[in-house]
């Protein structure tokens, strides 16, 4: 099992002079402070943390492994495999910046049984490590549901 390292000294409740973390904010063990949803179901295993919408119609995941380096390329090797399957349909794939951390972003849809779904993976490496904040919802819900993810990934922080 992989060591993560402690909370950043900011966030210890002894230090009265350093902000508190907004209210809602998870410091996870995994290394990183995030803000999921409320109300969402969570899950979580050795890599990754999970927040299911009640309706089962969105899930955002973040997940840190050993540093993977760039995922743009690897990213754009697994859209060029998805070419023409489930009706995938790529909307973005590029490459972006993240808190002074290159990083890649690749939005894509595709149906799976009968469902119309878009999936958001964003990615990026402080050079130790790899951090995705992904999601995946329905069509459907539109703006709304990209709202809700760009909310978690705007309170995202690693340490």
């Amino acid at each position: 099992m992989t060591a993560y390292p402690s909370p950043p000294a900011s966030y210890d409740s002894s230090e009265t002079e350093s902000p508190a973390p907004p209210k809602g904010t998870h410091l996870e063990a995994l290394g990183f402070s995030w803000t999921p949803p409320k109300g969402w179901k969570r899950t979580e295993d050795e890599t990754s943390v999970r927040y299911t919408s009640p309706a089962d119609t969105q899930q955002i995941v973040a997940s840190v492994t050993q540093d993977f380096g760039d995922l743009f390329p690897t990213w754009q090797a697994a859209n060029a495999s998805l070419r023409g399957k489930n009706d995938h349909h790529l909307i973005r794939l590029g490459q972006t910046d993240f808190q002074g951390y290159p990083a890649a972003t690749w939005e894509y849809t595709y149906t799976s049984r009968g469902i119309g779904l878009l999936v958001i993976d964003f990615g990026f490496s402080d050079g130790a490590r790899t951090y995705e904040i992904n999601t995946t919802y329905h069509e459907s819900l539109g703006r709304g549901a990209r709202a809700t993810y760009d909310k978690v990934v705007d309170s995202f922080t690693p340490w």
